[in-house]
């Protein structure tokens, strides 16, 4: 079996009872909604033990159609109706259960359909008689009732009736149902007289939809078509309508997925034939006629197997003669997989014992059930061939679940979900589409889209998607983290109902200094903002392994965050001792610890506990000589000799330029680290903005030092003033007021992703934001436009820009201001 992504580990062919319970799509598991039936002047069978026991208590009488339903679960009765009257459970008949507009005489006068989405809400469908032409003609056309078993103690009641589908006059005698592909709705079939018109109603948990209307098959005309009757195959691919009066017998596809007949098919128009039914395998289609005055009726097999029309009229198989005057019959496939045929006035029903079987193999018992003194009619119920317990429906049941391998997860903790879908069709499911969603916080670690196409599976059979997930995001300790997973699509098309299933983790608190520790590494405490660059000793010990995340636990794990590139991807291999650069960014100095895991594609975790416990020192070890820039101002280009004073070796890992007063200081040069013996110098070159002429100021260089490999964190103040210049440079920039009205803040700094600048304009006007580089060139244009007065918080992301040391600038009209940043990868 295929899917679009190779990532997931599919399991085929796991038994279909193991998941008879999972949520999601439609399955029909309990079908015993046809195990009590009345009918004709009395009559009554019960199906509950599997074989039919006769029934005395009915109260229905009448000459043809009726229907009656039980509960699908136990198999007790609800109702019944000849579509005049509806009966309860008691026999009693409902309230406001009289005066529907079926008739006694209507060959398919009631049908009863479920709704999908409630147990307790029935359809009553009725069809009036329509071969008299009289002021009086019973000709009610379609209707339908409303019955709620809710009401009346739980024996029901008829709470909307007669609400017009088919206007009087208008409908034949036919009603009958199958299911919709999607395996939940209804489709409920009528027909219009004097025209071809087939209505077919669909019945979903919203009630009744508007019909889709099929032009098809031949007139059925005022005189001799009232009396037609249509029988859907077990599988809902076929519809047999007869009509007596006509003398035909048709043959229809039905597309239920789209509520469609095609391919009509004349089979026979020589007799009478009344009452069709098909075999439970849809192979054969019998049928009883109903003959005029004093002609005889037959029961007829037809083999649908025999090839084409002329095949299959060929293979017209005579079961039985009846003689008598007006002695026709209905047929009706029963729970117990055998059809029931029903002469009338008969104390017995007639039994097709092996419907499946072609010719006399099919075994017609015309005495096959006695009735207990009660007699028959023309007809039998009229039921839903598709939802009797052995139909071997063409509809699509998908049953799908999703469940997770722990109910609880902690902040780079794994966890395993199952997808498990299933077929419980009797056809085959393809182009099955699934997706599924991870809450906010959690990674897909399995690769890969989360819209799964799987290209088939086999009818009865299931297939597993497996999913594997990180929990990557700090989260509040008891939050549910729900994940769901649905049921886009599938072939046929149109035939799956969307459906979800989800499953809830609980987010744990996360361990911080329990369990094992692998590696203890101590770190410079540094300044803020600054980056270490070290090796950590690895061994995997058991198998070649890669680390896909590095992650931070404890009270100050919030300081701490891995400096280096994404997506992180060691190899670690066993038995050898590795180092592997892990880069740590802390973003304040001084005492602190962490533990760091580092997360390994096959589940493995090293825990190392990050120690910082060195305080910043603020004890001198360089001298920097002054900046003397005299009359110039504007940008000016300036260097400054710094001297290592102590005694020792000294190291200047990382720096900061800082300016106490007003306007901005960029370093340019050196290239970092340098590493100054005692009373060595060295130059560092920056750029000096001097907006004022005679003005005095102090630039702060901060640095992280290492002297004989123990870390500060030192601030070295270098005054500029108004004396003659020293090392000089060039004015290059025309001058800018740097007068800072802004409150002017960014967070956070350093920045590594997205940057939040936070700044107060005292007056509305054009505004420019921008972000320079060290020498003072623009290379991010934040705002340039009309800003109103007031609070602003401005969001920039500075992935397009290299690492390194960076200014805001802000400006509007005189007033300008600028904050230095670092920006990290």
């Amino acid at each position: 079996m295929e899917t679009t992504m190779s990532m997931y580990s599919m399991c085929k062919r796991i038994l279909l009872f193991l998941i008879i319970g999972l949520s999601g799509g439609i399955t029909l598991l309990s079908q015993n909604q046809y195990n009590v039936w009345y009918f004709g002047n009395g009559a009554g069978l019960d199906f509950s033990s599997g074989v039919p026991v006769p029934l005395t208590n009915g109260q229905i009488n009448t000459l043809d159609g009726c229907a009656v339903i039980s509960d699908p679960e136990d198999g007790r009765l609800l109702f019944y109706t000849d579509g005049v009257t509806v009966w309860d459970a008691t026999h009693r008949p409902m309230p406001n259960g009289n005066d529907l507009k079926g008739h006694s005489t209507s060959a398919q006068s009631a049908l009863i359909v479920p709704n999908p989405g409630d147990t307790n809400i029935f359809y009553v469908f009725t069809a009036g008689a329509g071969f008299y032409h009289t002021a009086n003609d019973p000709n009610n056309g379609v209707r339908y009732s409303v019955v709620n078993m809710q009401l009346n103690g739980g024996r029901g009641d008829v709470v909307e009736k007669n609400i017009e589908l088919l206007e009087r006059g208008r409908g034949v005698e036919m009603l009958n149902a199958t299911r919709h592909c999607n395996g939940r709705d209804y489709w409920v079939v009528a027909h219009e007289l004097e025209s071809n018109r087939f209505f077919m109603y669909l019945v979903t948990p919203g009630g009744i939809t508007d019909s889709v209307i099929t032009s098809i098959g031949s007139v059925l005309s005022r005189d001799l078509g009232t009396q037609s009757v249509g029988k859907f195959s077990p599988n809902g691919k076929m519809l047999a309508v007869t009509t007596p009066g006509e003398q035909t017998l048709e043959l229809y596809d039905f597309d239920n997925a789209s509520g469609r007949l095609l391919n009509y098919r004349l089979i026979a128009s020589d007799w009478y034939y009344y009452g069709p039914e098909f075999s439970p395998d849809n192979s054969k289609l019998y049928v009883a006629s109903l003959a005029r005055l004093t002609e005889p009726d037959f029961l007829y097999q037809f083999d649908l197997n025999a090839g084409d029309i002329q095949a299959i009229r060929n293979s017209r198989y005579q079961l039985h003669r009846e003689e008598g005057r007006w002695d026709g019959a209905q047929c009706q496939l029963g729970p117990d997989n055998r059809i029931y045929v029903s002469f009338r006035s008969r104390y017995r029903l007639g039994v097709i014992n092996f419907p499946n079987v072609e010719g006399a193999g099919a075994n017609y018992q015309h005495n096959g059930v006695q009735l207990a003194g009660r007699t028959t009619s023309y007809g039998l119920p009229n039921l839903i061939n598709a939802d009797l317990p052995k139909a071997q429906s063409e509809i699509l049941n998908i049953s799908f679940n999703i469940s997770a391998s722990s109910s609880t997860l902690t902040v780079g903790e794994t966890v395993t979900y199952n997808i498990i879908i299933c077929n419980t069709s009797h056809i085959e499911v393809r182009n099955v589409t699934v997706s599924y969603s991870l809450p906010l916080g959690m990674t897909d670690i399995s690769g890969g889209s989360s819209t799964v196409v799987i290209s088939q599976i086999p009818a009865g059979e299931c297939d597993t998607l497996i999913v594997q997930a990180r929990l990557d995001a700090t989260l509040p300790e008891g939050q549910q983290l729900t994940t769901c997973v649905a049921l886009i699509d599938a072939l046929p098309a149109g035939c799956v109902l969307p459906d979800s299933s989800c499953t809830t983790l609980t987010v744990a608190e996360a361990p911080t200094d329990t369990g094992e520790i692998d590696y203890t590494f101590h770190i410079l405490p540094g300044c803020p903002g600054m980056t270490d660059r070290t090796h950590v000793l690895f061994n995997s010990r058991r198998h070649t392994d890669t680390i896909i995340s590095i992650l931070f636990d404890g009270s100050d794990a919030r300081y701490f965050r891995y400096g280096g590139t994404s997506p992180i991807s060691f190899v670690v291999r066993p038995t050898i001792d590795q180092r592997i650069p892990i880069i740590v960014h802390r973003v304040r100095s001084g005492p602190m610890s962490t533990i760091m895991r580092l997360i390994t594609a096959k589940n493995d975790t090293f825990r190392v506990r990050i120690v910082t416990s060195a305080k910043a020192s603020t004890t001198p070890f360089l001298n920097l000589s002054e900046i003397r820039l005299g009359s110039r101002t504007g940008t000016v280009d300036t260097c400054v000799i710094v001297t290592n004073i102590s005694g020792q070796v000294v190291t200047i890992i990382d720096s900061v330029w800082m300016r106490a007063g007003k306007g901005f200081v960029i370093m340019t040069n050196p290239s970092l680290p340098i590493v100054l013996g005692s009373g060595v110098s060295t130059t560092l070159c920056f750029q000096v903005s001097n907006p004022e002429n005679g003005l005095n100021d102090t630039v702060t260089l901060g640095a992280m030092e290492a002297v004989q490999f123990c870390p500060h964190c030192l601030h070295h103040p270098i005054i500029i003033n108004t004396l003659s210049p020293g090392p000089a440079g060039l004015a290059i920039t025309d001058e800018v007021s740097s007068e800072n009205s802004f409150d002017l803040f960014v967070r956070p700094n350093p920045i590594a992703e997205l940057g939040i600048i936070e700044c107060t304009f005292v007056q509305s006007g054009n505004a420019t934001v921008e972000i320079l580089d060290r020498v003072g060139r623009s290379v991010m244009t934040i705002i340039d436009d009309r800003v109103e007065q007031g609070h602003h918080f401005l969001m920039f992301d500075p992935s397009n820009l290299p690492s390194g040391g960076y200014l805001v600038y802000v400006n509007q009209g005189d007033r300008s201001a600028t904050h230095p940043i670092l920006i990290l990868r």
